[in-house]
Protein backbone atom coordinates (compact mmCIF):
# COMPACT_ATOMS: atom_id res chain seq x y z
CA UNK A 1 0.00 0.00 0.00
CA UNK A 2 1.19 3.42 -1.14
CA UNK A 3 1.87 6.57 1.48
CA UNK A 4 -0.68 8.99 2.00
CA UNK A 5 1.91 11.44 0.67
CA UNK A 6 2.89 9.05 -2.32
CA UNK A 7 -1.51 9.07 -3.21
CA UNK A 8 -1.58 12.98 -2.94
CA UNK A 9 1.93 13.28 -5.20
CA UNK A 10 -0.39 11.34 -8.06
CA UNK A 11 -3.86 13.12 -6.94
CA UNK A 12 -1.75 16.41 -7.50
CA UNK A 13 -0.19 14.92 -10.58
CA UNK A 14 -3.25 13.55 -12.24
CA UNK A 15 -4.57 17.20 -11.80
CA UNK A 16 -1.68 18.70 -13.42
CA UNK A 17 -2.24 16.91 -16.73
CA UNK A 18 -5.98 17.72 -16.42
CA UNK A 19 -5.45 21.33 -16.69
CA UNK A 20 -2.04 21.35 -19.09
CA UNK A 21 -4.55 19.19 -21.43
CA UNK A 22 -7.00 21.86 -21.27
CA UNK A 23 -3.99 24.62 -22.15
CA UNK A 24 -3.33 21.95 -25.53
CA UNK A 25 -6.69 21.61 -26.93
CA UNK A 26 -6.78 25.33 -26.64
CA UNK A 27 -3.66 25.81 -28.45
CA UNK A 28 -4.67 23.13 -31.05
CA UNK A 29 -8.04 24.87 -31.69
CA UNK A 30 -5.72 28.47 -31.61
CA UNK A 31 -3.18 26.59 -34.34
CA UNK A 32 -5.94 24.82 -35.96
CA UNK A 33 -7.21 28.74 -37.18
CA UNK A 34 -3.64 29.83 -37.79
CA UNK A 35 -3.28 27.17 -40.64
CA UNK A 36 -5.92 27.60 -42.50
CA UNK A 37 -4.91 31.57 -42.59
CA UNK A 38 -1.25 30.19 -43.82
CA UNK A 39 -2.44 27.70 -46.23
CA UNK A 40 -4.71 30.68 -47.68
CA UNK A 41 -1.44 33.35 -47.56
CA UNK A 42 0.30 30.79 -49.25
CA UNK A 43 -2.38 30.03 -52.27
CA UNK A 44 -2.85 33.68 -52.36
CA UNK A 45 0.86 34.55 -52.60
CA UNK A 46 1.66 31.61 -55.38
CA UNK A 47 -1.43 32.33 -57.37
CA UNK A 48 0.19 36.13 -57.74
CA UNK A 49 3.35 34.40 -58.82
CA UNK A 50 2.04 32.38 -61.46
CA UNK A 51 0.27 34.98 -62.73
CA UNK A 52 2.77 37.52 -62.75
CA UNK A 53 5.40 35.34 -64.66
CA UNK A 54 2.94 33.84 -67.35
CA UNK A 55 1.04 36.95 -68.51
CA UNK A 56 -0.71 40.16 -68.33
CA UNK A 57 0.18 43.98 -69.25
CA UNK A 58 2.40 44.31 -65.86
CA UNK A 59 4.28 41.97 -66.42
CA UNK A 60 4.72 42.85 -69.73
CA UNK A 61 5.91 46.89 -68.74
CA UNK A 62 7.93 45.55 -65.99
CA UNK A 63 9.71 43.80 -68.42
CA UNK A 64 10.01 47.02 -70.58
CA UNK A 65 10.92 49.15 -67.54
CA UNK A 66 13.77 46.69 -66.52
CA UNK A 67 11.70 45.67 -63.32
CA UNK A 68 10.60 42.43 -64.12
CA UNK A 69 13.09 40.63 -62.52
CA UNK A 70 13.03 42.67 -59.55
CA UNK A 71 9.15 42.39 -58.86
CA UNK A 72 9.42 38.74 -59.41
CA UNK A 73 11.85 38.26 -56.93
CA UNK A 74 9.56 40.11 -54.57
CA UNK A 75 6.70 37.51 -55.27
CA UNK A 76 9.13 34.58 -54.90
CA UNK A 77 9.73 36.30 -51.22
CA UNK A 78 6.26 36.23 -50.76
CA UNK A 79 5.35 32.46 -51.56
CA UNK A 80 8.93 32.02 -49.26
CA UNK A 81 7.57 33.58 -46.13
CA UNK A 82 4.43 32.38 -46.42
CA UNK A 83 5.88 28.50 -46.95
CA UNK A 84 8.02 29.55 -44.22
CA UNK A 85 5.21 30.17 -41.57
CA UNK A 86 3.08 27.60 -42.93
CA UNK A 87 6.01 25.06 -41.85
CA UNK A 88 6.51 27.16 -39.04
CA UNK A 89 2.87 26.29 -37.69
CA UNK A 90 2.41 23.04 -38.96
CA UNK A 91 5.48 22.13 -36.47
CA UNK A 92 4.03 23.77 -33.44
CA UNK A 93 0.60 21.66 -34.25
CA UNK A 94 2.32 17.98 -35.10
CA UNK A 95 4.04 19.43 -31.50
CA UNK A 96 1.10 20.17 -29.56
CA UNK A 97 -0.88 16.32 -30.73
CA UNK A 98 2.38 15.07 -29.01
CA UNK A 99 2.10 16.07 -26.23
CA UNK A 100 -1.45 15.84 -25.85
CA UNK A 101 -1.10 12.43 -26.49
CA UNK A 102 1.22 12.09 -23.88
CA UNK A 103 -0.33 13.58 -21.41
CA UNK A 104 -3.20 11.58 -22.09
CA UNK A 105 -0.91 8.43 -22.11
CA UNK A 106 0.07 9.47 -18.28
CA UNK A 107 -3.41 10.36 -17.07
CA UNK A 108 -5.20 7.05 -18.11
CA UNK A 109 -2.43 5.44 -15.98
CA UNK A 110 -3.40 7.59 -12.92
CA UNK A 111 -6.95 7.08 -13.52
CA UNK A 112 -9.61 5.40 -10.91
CA UNK A 113 -7.04 6.40 -7.71
CA UNK A 114 -10.14 7.34 -5.43
CA UNK A 115 -11.18 3.14 -6.18
CA UNK A 116 -8.22 2.29 -6.17
CA UNK A 117 -7.19 4.12 -2.99
CA UNK A 118 -10.77 3.95 -1.88
CA UNK A 119 -9.61 3.20 2.00
CA UNK A 120 -7.57 6.13 2.15
CA UNK A 121 -10.28 8.26 0.52
CA UNK A 122 -12.49 7.26 3.08
CA UNK A 123 -10.08 7.77 6.21
CA UNK A 124 -8.45 11.17 5.45
CA UNK A 125 -10.76 14.00 5.29
CA UNK A 126 -7.76 16.19 3.98
CA UNK A 127 -7.19 14.08 0.83
CA UNK A 128 -10.65 14.20 -0.09
CA UNK A 129 -10.35 18.53 0.34
CA UNK A 130 -7.29 18.08 -1.52
CA UNK A 131 -9.21 16.23 -4.22
CA UNK A 132 -12.21 19.10 -3.96
CA UNK A 133 -9.89 21.87 -4.09
CA UNK A 134 -7.64 20.61 -7.40
CA UNK A 135 -11.24 19.67 -8.98
CA UNK A 136 -12.46 23.17 -8.35
CA UNK A 137 -9.12 25.06 -9.65
CA UNK A 138 -9.33 22.55 -12.76
CA UNK A 139 -13.20 23.49 -13.37
CA UNK A 140 -12.10 26.77 -13.16
CA UNK A 141 -9.37 26.66 -15.79
CA UNK A 142 -11.74 24.88 -17.93
CA UNK A 143 -14.50 27.78 -18.06
CA UNK A 144 -12.16 30.75 -17.93
CA UNK A 145 -11.64 30.45 -22.02
CA UNK A 146 -15.13 29.17 -22.16
CA UNK A 147 -16.59 32.19 -20.47
CA UNK A 148 -14.48 34.55 -22.98
CA UNK A 149 -16.17 32.47 -25.45
CA UNK A 150 -19.60 33.18 -24.33
CA UNK A 151 -18.82 36.51 -23.87
CA UNK A 152 -17.72 37.16 -27.87
CA UNK A 153 -20.50 35.41 -29.06
CA UNK A 154 -23.29 36.94 -27.50
CA UNK A 155 -21.79 40.74 -28.24
CA UNK A 156 -21.05 39.67 -31.87
CA UNK A 157 -24.94 38.09 -31.64
CA UNK A 158 -26.27 42.22 -30.30
CA UNK A 159 -23.75 44.20 -32.96
CA UNK A 160 -25.97 42.03 -35.51
CA UNK A 161 -29.24 42.48 -33.57
CA UNK A 162 -28.68 45.74 -34.24
CA UNK A 163 -27.62 45.90 -37.97
CA UNK A 164 -23.86 46.19 -37.91
CA UNK A 165 -22.15 44.65 -40.51
CA UNK A 166 -18.74 43.15 -38.88
CA UNK A 167 -16.38 42.83 -41.94
CA UNK A 168 -14.50 39.43 -40.05
CA UNK A 169 -17.57 38.06 -40.62
CA UNK A 170 -18.55 35.81 -43.84
CA UNK A 171 -22.09 36.54 -45.20
CA UNK A 172 -23.25 33.08 -43.43
CA UNK A 173 -22.03 34.29 -40.09
CA UNK A 174 -23.99 37.71 -40.28
CA UNK A 175 -26.78 35.63 -38.76
CA UNK A 176 -27.50 36.94 -35.27
CA UNK A 177 -29.36 33.37 -34.20
CA UNK A 178 -26.20 31.66 -35.50
CA UNK A 179 -24.33 33.40 -32.80
CA UNK A 180 -27.03 33.35 -30.27
CA UNK A 181 -26.92 29.52 -30.71
CA UNK A 182 -23.38 29.30 -30.30
CA UNK A 183 -23.79 31.31 -26.72
CA UNK A 184 -26.27 29.06 -25.78
CA UNK A 185 -24.23 25.99 -26.11
CA UNK A 186 -20.73 27.63 -24.52
CA UNK A 187 -23.31 29.09 -21.74
CA UNK A 188 -24.51 25.57 -20.75
CA UNK A 189 -21.08 24.00 -20.90
CA UNK A 190 -20.46 26.77 -18.36
CA UNK A 191 -23.02 26.42 -15.81
CA UNK A 192 -21.85 22.55 -15.93
CA UNK A 193 -18.83 23.58 -14.65
CA UNK A 194 -19.87 26.47 -12.31
CA UNK A 195 -22.26 23.42 -10.84
CA UNK A 196 -19.20 20.94 -10.01
CA UNK A 197 -17.46 23.95 -8.57
CA UNK A 198 -20.03 24.32 -6.17
CA UNK A 199 -20.14 20.91 -5.53
CA UNK A 200 -16.80 21.15 -4.45
CA UNK A 201 -17.97 23.09 -1.27
CA UNK A 202 -16.81 26.55 -2.74
CA UNK A 203 -19.61 29.22 -2.45
CA UNK A 204 -20.63 30.69 -6.04
CA UNK A 205 -23.23 32.86 -7.06
CA UNK A 206 -24.81 31.57 -10.18
CA UNK A 207 -26.69 33.92 -11.99
CA UNK A 208 -29.95 32.87 -13.72
CA UNK A 209 -28.93 33.53 -17.15
CA UNK A 210 -26.79 30.34 -17.02
CA UNK A 211 -29.88 28.73 -15.76
CA UNK A 212 -31.47 28.88 -18.61
CA UNK A 213 -29.23 30.82 -21.15
CA UNK A 214 -31.73 30.79 -24.55
CA UNK A 215 -35.03 31.60 -22.17
CA UNK A 216 -33.31 33.86 -20.69
CA UNK A 217 -32.96 36.02 -23.98
CA UNK A 218 -35.26 35.07 -26.13
CA UNK A 219 -38.16 35.00 -23.76
CA UNK A 220 -38.30 38.75 -23.70
CA UNK A 221 -40.17 40.78 -25.97
CA UNK A 222 -37.83 41.86 -28.93
CA UNK A 223 -37.65 45.67 -27.58
CA UNK A 224 -36.25 44.14 -24.13
CA UNK A 225 -34.09 41.65 -25.83
CA UNK A 226 -31.22 43.86 -25.68
CA UNK A 227 -31.78 44.91 -22.02
CA UNK A 228 -31.78 40.98 -21.47
CA UNK A 229 -28.66 40.76 -23.78
CA UNK A 230 -27.01 43.81 -21.27
CA UNK A 231 -27.95 41.82 -18.17
CA UNK A 232 -26.38 38.21 -19.51
CA UNK A 233 -23.51 40.03 -20.37
CA UNK A 234 -22.81 41.30 -16.94
CA UNK A 235 -23.90 37.60 -15.42
CA UNK A 236 -20.50 36.48 -17.51
CA UNK A 237 -18.37 39.63 -16.40
CA UNK A 238 -19.22 38.77 -12.59
CA UNK A 239 -18.50 34.83 -13.24
CA UNK A 240 -15.21 36.08 -14.97
CA UNK A 241 -14.59 37.95 -11.93
CA UNK A 242 -15.10 35.09 -9.76
CA UNK A 243 -13.47 32.75 -11.31
CA UNK A 244 -10.58 34.59 -11.41
CA UNK A 245 -10.27 35.25 -7.98
CA UNK A 246 -11.01 31.55 -7.10
CA UNK A 247 -7.91 30.36 -9.24
CA UNK A 248 -5.72 32.89 -7.56
CA UNK A 249 -7.06 31.54 -4.00
CA UNK A 250 -6.77 27.55 -5.30
CA UNK A 251 -3.82 28.03 -6.36
CA UNK A 252 -2.05 29.51 -3.66
CA UNK A 253 -3.22 26.97 -1.05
Amino acid sequence: MESLQEVRQKLRRSYQLKNELVRLEQQRQELSERLAVCRYTKREAEAALLEYEHGGVKRLLDKLTGKWEEKREELSRDVRNASGALEGVQRAAAETERMIVSARQELAALEGLEVEYAPLFEAEPGLRELRDRLEALHCAIHLAPLLEENDKALKTAGRLAKGDVIGELSMEEHDQNLWFSRADTLAQECRGLLERIAQCGILLEIHPYFANPAGYIMSATRSGRLDRLNHALDAIWEAKHQIKELCYQLAEE
